[in-house]
């Protein structure tokens, strides 16, 4: 990213080659101007151009802008500028006017700065890119990282397929998102919280959902790590109560047990075995507090027990033959223990239903 005096729209139609600069001046690339191969956009307004960097530039550092395109009044703000002038050089400085797209401060810069990232001090937040100076003053001038994001994404086209990092959204029920960006949807790593700021997931999204490995906390501090797909949880995970002990460990179709898994119950007691649809369903064993005890082996139909005695004990707990049902309620949640209104779809809005534990 630099100013559109420095790389304009002349320069991108006629193919010119550029020399980039980065880590910090150690290295250096060619990069053809060639809107066939890489997104470019000349925003003669803003006075910004973006280059994409691409594969074929072979840049294996990863270096990211970090984006708030909220309102933030940076004003009073101390600032450095990192810019390159025959060699890396830092000026300092803090934000005297920041209004509308531009930033007005008072770090003096170099001859040829133009274009260079202005960062909040002791931090690597950019906020903005020097764009030049007063010539009767002793001041400078950028602009917002905050309108140039929002530029691009009043050109739906022009914004697609570019990744944003450290994106922040916050919905009208109070809750917020911080994390990657794509195509105007959460995607990649992010970190969903409540309106109280307490993180209810965080890990992987895919089009605005919960896909791949993430960590879901519950409101009364038990918490579920696995995998998700659409929204829910899919595939291997473990619920662990507040304190980290398990709850329940092994496979989940669509949020709810199926396949092969183990129930840990309050008393010591578990279940390892096989659920359909939230019950236990198929061959299972209950294993006595230590383990060394098999209360009951057998078939399971609908969460109930198949045989009605133990083959191996000759009787079955009656801590299990009374009101011994797994089945899910209508949000997809076994036991009390856990929460009633485990709804993980998420909403028009694209964002987890705020309904949690009871």
């Amino acid at each position: 990213m630099t100013n559109e005096h420095v790389i304009t729209r002349d320069m991108v139609k006629l193919n010119v080659i550029i020399d980039l600069n980065y880590n910090l001046g150690k290295k250096w690339i060619k990069i053809k101007l060639d809107e066939k191969e890489r997104f470019i956009k000349c925003d003669k307004e803003n006075d910004t151009t973006i280059v994409e960097i691409i594969p074929k530039d072979k840049i294996k550092d990863k270096y990211f802008l970090i984006p708030n395109i909220n309102n933030i009044n940076y004003k009073d703000k101390e600032i450095y500028i990192v810019q390159y002038h025959q060699g890396i050089d830092y000026s300092y400085g803090s934000i005297k006017i920041c209004k509308n797209n531009k930033l007005i401060y008072n770090a003096s810069t170099k001859s040829g700065s133009s274009g260079s990232p202005i960062f909040i001090k002791d931090t690597t937040t950019v906020i903005g890119i020097h764009r030049g100076g007063f010539r009767d003053k002793k001041m400078n001038t950028g602009i917002l990282i905050s309108s140039i994001i929002k530029s691009l994404y009043n050109e739906k086209k022009e914004i697609k397929n570019i990744l944003i990092n450290n994106f922040k959204k916050i919905y009208e029920n109070g809750y917020c998102y911080i994390g990657q960006y794509l195509n105007g949807k959460r995607h990649g790593k992010g970190t969903l919280y409540n309106k109280n700021g307490k993180v209810i997931y965080e890990g992987e999204f895919v089009n605005d959902k919960e896909e791949g490995k993430g960590k879901y906390i519950y409101e009364n501090g038990n918490y579920y790590l696995g995998h998700w797909m659409n929204g829910k949880k899919n595939g291997e995970g473990t619920i662990y109560d507040k304190i980290g002990k398990i709850i329940y460990t092994g496979n989940f179709v669509n949020d709810k047990f199926e396949g092969t898994g183990t129930y840990f119950y309050e008393d010591g007691k578990k279940y390892l075995g096989q659920w359909l649809n939230g019950l236990r369903h198929g061959n299972g064993i209950i294993f006595s507090k230590n383990d060394d005890i098999i209360i009951y082996e057998g078939r399971f139909v609908n969460g109930e027990y198949k045989e009605k005695e133990n083959k191996v004990n000759g009787f079955i707990d009656e801590i299990y033959t009374n009101n011994d049902s797994f089945e899910n309620d209508d949000y997809g949640f076994i036991d009390e223990k856990f929460i009633k209104n485990d709804n993980f779809e998420n909403d028009d809005e694209g964002f987890i239903d705020e309904r949690f534990i009871h």
